[in-house]
């Protein structure tokens, strides 16, 4: 016995979770302790870790629902749909809202001392560990019903309000959400999808794309299903589909969602609703990246005139037709205008956020490219360190946003002469991209193209074109024929070949 406890004592916590739980669910019973001699080595008090095997003991023999009250087996669901950390009392009070009456305190004491949670008794602080929340999940049939409070608080929490809230501010979030949503992976209802909504919305903004893309697929299909595809919820799930696909880079299918979305909306609501404008917009920068800047200004200008009329002019979504006008302009050589609409816009984000605030480092980097276009590299440099400090702060030095601010600052370190440091920059976000994209995305093509010309600049021909060729096949690939980026790199690869051959 002595020997059984010393062995559980060094192993009762922070188990490895997939094994553990996986072999738990499926073997509950006779190799209960196997299974928890597969735990992580910790060192516990001795009569914490009886608590806990006999608890485990308890569920296996069936027949937990029967010795709990109704309280206890209500938060018991609640608890198991929580990352397996200590969370505070406070904040369990807050997001699982019991009533009023003294219950929830005694509740989680009763349960704690049962064995059930851990307490820290120091911080005011209780958890449950995974291998009894995969259990209890198991055996007492948790229901969407059950935690409906649960799941309405984190869909608030992780709500991103573009036009108030730092987005990096939900990061926190994130696991939150998916542990509710591998509770309930097989279910269909309008709070999953809008859980699966809000996750992707947070993952996009940490640059986890391809996840934020699976959620939104299934969110989509949920709205389809019940809703139909001429519905105002589905176009918004349309559209930010659209938009985590352009990061992606696949431009084709985010223009035949964001026209299916601008059709719905301005069906429903009229061409002059603010509404109808986001998808003017958004329709608008997916063109511009596939180089049909006639087609972007159009819709661009309607946006405009929507959001004049129903918005002041400093008003954040003002700001951001400002600068998705602006990069139209500046892609037809009208840097002027495209200043001129940039600096409203960040003058405007000043205002509305503050200056560490990834929309305004977003705006500082594109304004710094059109001041780079008008020849003050050192209005574009200020500009481009202050999105660089903002970046990395809010999101690291991995993430694809920080990636634009280095290379959009290489650019302008290269046409200051500083080909060192702009190459340094160029390697680090072809690092990212590629880490966060792969080889074949038009934002690692960029980055390619671009630090073929700092080596053209430093004497490096050969690689350069090696850099360069790279470039033109992703680009062959994943723009069409017509781009302007096809024609630049094309261009460069012929002066590159006549250097290196001479």
């Amino acid at each position: 016995m002595n020997d059984r406890k010393d062995s559980l004592i060094n192993s009762i916590f922070f188990h490895k979770l997939l094994k553990a739980s996986v072999k738990i669910t499926h073997c509950i019973g006779p190799i209960l302790e196997e299974i928890v001699f597969d735990l992580f080595e910790e060192e516990v008090a001795e009569a914490e870790i009886e608590k806990f095997y006999s608890a485990l003991e308890r569920i296996s023999q069936n027949n937990a629902d029967q010795m709990m009250t109704q309280n206890e087996i209500r938060l018991m669901k609640q608890m198991a749909c929580l990352p397996p950390g200590y969370h505070a009392y406070d904040d369990l009070r807050d997001w699982i809202n019991p009533e009023q009456d003294g219950k929830f305190s005694k509740t989680l004491g009763k349960l704690a001392a049962q064995g059930w949670l851990s307490e820290n008794k120091e911080t005011n602080q209780y958890k449950m560990h995974l291998i009894v929340a995969d259990v209890i999940a198991l055996k007492l049939s948790i229901s969407l019903d059950d935690v409906s409070t649960l799941i309405q608080t984190f869909i608030e929490k992780l709500f991103v309000d573009q036009n108030k809230k730092n987005p990096v501010d939900k990061f926190t979030w994130v696991p939150f959400a998916w542990i509710l949503l591998s509770r309930f992976s097989r279910e269909d209802s309008a709070e999953i999808a809008l859980l699966q909504n809000n996750l992707a919305m947070v993952l996009k903004n940490l640059g986890n794309y391809e996840e934020a893309k699976v959620l939104l697929e299934k969110a989509m299909v949920y709205d389809e299903k019940n809703f139909g595809k001429d519905h105002p919820v589905t176009a918004v799930r349309y559209s930010k589909l659209a938009m985590v696909l352009k990061d992606l880079g696949d431009y084709e299918t985010a223009v035949t969602l964001l026209e299916k979305a601008m059709i719905s909306i301005e069906k429903k609501f009229g061409k002059d609703h603010p509404a109808t404008a986001v998808r003017y917009s958004k329709l608008a920068t997916v063109l511009k990246d596939l180089g049909d800047y006639e087609t972007a200004g159009t819709l661009l200008e309607k946006a405009m005139a929507s959001n004049e009329k129903n918005f002041a002019e400093d008003q954040p979504a003002t700001a951001v037709r400002y600068s998705n006008q602006a990069t139209v302009f500046k892609g037809f050589g009208d840097y002027e205008t495209a200043r001129t609409l940039l600096e409203r816009a960040t003058i405007s984000d000043e205002k509305n956020f503050d200056k560490n605030h990834p929309t305004t480092a977003v705006r500082y980097s594109n304004l710094a490219t059109v001041f780079k276009d008008l020849g003050d590299y050192e209005t574009a440099r200020t500009l481009l360190e202050k999105a660089v400090i903002s970046d990395e702060k809010n999101f690291g030095k991995d993430h694809p946003n920080t990636a634009v601010s280095y290379s959009n600052l290489a650019m302008v370190l290269q046409d200051s002469g500083d080909y060192e440091t702009a190459g340094t920059l160029l390697e680090r976000a072809i690092i990212c991209d590629e880490k966060n994209f792969g080889k074949d995305h038009p934002n690692t093509a960029v980055n390619y193209s671009n630090l073929a010309t700092v080596l053209k600049d430093m004497g490096d021909y050969k690689g350069a074109l090696q850099l360069s060729q790279k470039a033109l096949i992703v680009f062959n690939k994943v723009l069409p024929a017509c781009h302007p980026y096809i024609a630049i790199v094309k261009e460069n690869n012929e002066h590159l070949k006549k250097t290196f051959v001479l």
